[in-house]
């Protein structure tokens, strides 16, 4: 660390003030005895001094230092003290030892807070503006606050090579609570492109501190990039909503049409609106007993070139075995809901209805097909066409084409005799007429 001071002192004062005077009158001169007593230490405790002042009237008269060994006079009553308390051995001794008796003991007092006390510095990089005298991009101020203690090293780099010429720098300013602060100032003039850095040397870092300053972009550049961006940005959300606005368009021209199943009273084809949406609840009495004889069952929009899934989404009741495995399966699922729903609709609620959510896939893992209520009450033709759509079986099960492979949707599934009657959809005098088209159009 080098020759310095390294530590405080002990310091003893003793002030003693003359009685007051009497009111009114003024005081001529100030009496005051101060005795002070110092260690100093200079790298630890390898060299220590004593020093012992007395001091009358701000004037020092007599004072004792370890290096020269006895006391020194500095006025005519001074000489007459040092010459005294030199003249008597224990005193002199006594003043001789201090030095190796309170001196070391005072040191691990204030050693910690004081020779020990290691505090890093703030370091940060400002752009002083330019001023009229020294027009210009401005100059970097490399700011170095509040460190302990005082000795430090700042330096300025660009890139790799250190700037020792134009660079100025303050005095070691104390500020009053044991830290210090110092300001670096590069007069060069930065320029675009070059990186800049502030090195900074102090006892309390393992390793030199740097901070980087390099400059900013053109403001008027910053602004043009923002503009494109915001652009492009616009542009590209502009382009989705026209393309999620063609493509709903063209799905809406898709949608399947009615199909023509029945004929009114002049010969005019009738129709049932489609698609039918497959997995809710049945009523018990359901509404199509009062729908006049031509309205059928609604065409099913099911195409068999749909991918295969193996999700489990939709209602327990009206679930296909497969969709209940987490099997992958395809548009037959359908088939399978379109039974449910036949079941549903002759004997007022689906299979399992009044069992749980996980109890009815249970069962329809288990049973495969639902058995009816009262089979007897239903023609031989409407349970082929339930076992056919019900199948556990995904390829012995119907498909679509096949439910639509005659021209009426009655006479395809089987469904002209009993089932038809029993709903009220078809009047017995035209059942007759849809049992030769039965005969005629049934699949073998």
């Amino acid at each position: 660390m080098g020759r310095g001071v390294a530590a405080g002192a002990l310091l003893v004062a003793l002030v003693v003030v003359g009685a007051l005077p009497a009111a009114g009158a003024k005081l001529s001169r100030v009496f005051q005895f101060w005795a002070v007593s110092q260690c100093h230490f200079i790298n630890g405790r390898q060299k220590m001094r004593f020093v012992q002042r007395y001091i009358y009237n701000r004037e020092q008269f007599v004072m004792f230092d370890s290096e020269v060994g006895h006391y020194v006079g500095f006025t005519p009553y001074g000489e007459e003290w040092a010459s005294d308390w030199n003249s008597n051995p224990a005193t002199l001794a006594y003043a001789r030892s201090v030095v190796d008796m309170v001196c070391p003991y005072n040191y691990e007092g204030v050693r910690p807070f004081s020779a020990e006390r290691r505090v890093p510095p703030s370091v940060s990089i400002l752009l002083v503006p330019p001023s009229s005298s020294q027009p210009g991009p401005g100059r970097l101020l490399c700011s170095v606050m509040d460190f302990y203690p005082a000795a430090i090293q700042v330096r300025w780099f660009q890139g790799q090579q250190e700037l020792s010429e134009h660079v100025v720098a303050t005095d070691v300013v104390p500020n009053g609570d044991w830290t210090y602060q110092l300001l670096v100032l590069l007069e060069t003039h930065p320029r675009r492109g070059l990186s800049y850095s502030c090195q900074v040397e102090h006892a309390s870092l393992e390793q030199p501190l740097k901070r980087h300053w390099e400059m900013p972009p053109d403001a008027a550049r910053s602004k043009m990039l923002t503009g494109i961006g915001g652009f492009v940005l616009g542009f590209v959300f502009l382009a989705l909503g026209l393309g999620f606005s063609l493509r709903k368009k063209l799905l809406s021209r898709r949608r399947p049409q009615p199909i023509p199943v029945g004929s009114g009273p002049a010969g005019t084809p009738r129709s049932v609106p489609a698609p039918l949406i497959l997995g809710g609840p049945v009523s018990p009495q359901p509404r199509w007993r009062s729908a006049p004889a031509q309205y059928l069952l609604p065409v099913l929009p099911l195409s068999s070139e749909q991918d295969q899934r193996s999700s489990m989404v939709g209602t327990a009741h009206w679930m296909a075995p497969e969709v209940v495995t987490r099997s992958p399966y395809g548009p037959k699922v359908d088939i399978w809901a379109f039974g449910t729903v036949t079941i549903g609709m002759v004997e007022g609620e689906p299979p399992y209805f009044r069992e749980t959510a996980a109890m009815a896939r249970a069962l329809i893992r288990q049973n495969g097909t639902p058995q009816l209520q009262e089979p007897r009450r239903l023609s031989a033709l409407l349970r082929d066409c339930l076992e056919c759509s019900l199948e556990p079986d995904e390829e012995r099960r119907w498909a679509a084409q096949e439910l639509l492979q005659a021209s009426r949707i009655l006479a395809c599934c089987g469904l002209a005799g009993s089932f038809g009657a029993h709903l009220g959809l078809v009047p017995h005098s035209e059942q007759g007429h849809l049992r030769a088209a039965q005969g005629a159009q049934s699949p073998a």
